[in-house]
């Protein structure tokens, strides 16, 4: 059950992720970092590999971490459909959090797995 409940939240979470990628929210952010938003997409995608890893092991993580690098890739495509801007450099991001957050599930990262696979 839990098992169940985690992955259902994680697919919330790529809810928020593809509205927030597709549509246009001003969110205030005082910076004078120009690229905080590649941040933002490396944490975003980060999170998503490493809240799937604990729900998935082996082979199945790389068909998750492909997922999230398509899914990356297709929403930068999608964007200019939306008024929003397409960008290369926010698929490097993307992509980059999903391999950070994948490395990390591997060096332990996926602590909960245990727990998560056996419920």
């Amino acid at each position: 059950m839990m098992r169940t409940l985690w992955i259902f939240i994680g697919w919330l979470i790529i809810v928020a992720v593809l509205y927030l990628s597709l549509f246009k929210i001003y969110i205030p952010v005082q910076t004078d970092f120009k690229s905080i938003d590649k941040i933002h997409h490396f944490i975003a995608y980060a999170t998503l590999m490493l809240w799937f890893a604990q729900s998935f092991g082996g082979t199945k993580r790389y068909w998750v971490a492909g997922g999230l690098v398509l899914m990356g890739i297709v929403i930068e495509f999608a964007q200019p459909f939306t008024g929003r801007e397409f960008s290369y450099m926010d698929m490097i991001a993307n992509s980059t959090g999903v391999l950070i957050g994948l490395l990390i599930a591997a060096k332990g990262g996926d602590f909960l797995y245990p727990k998560l696979k056996t419920q």
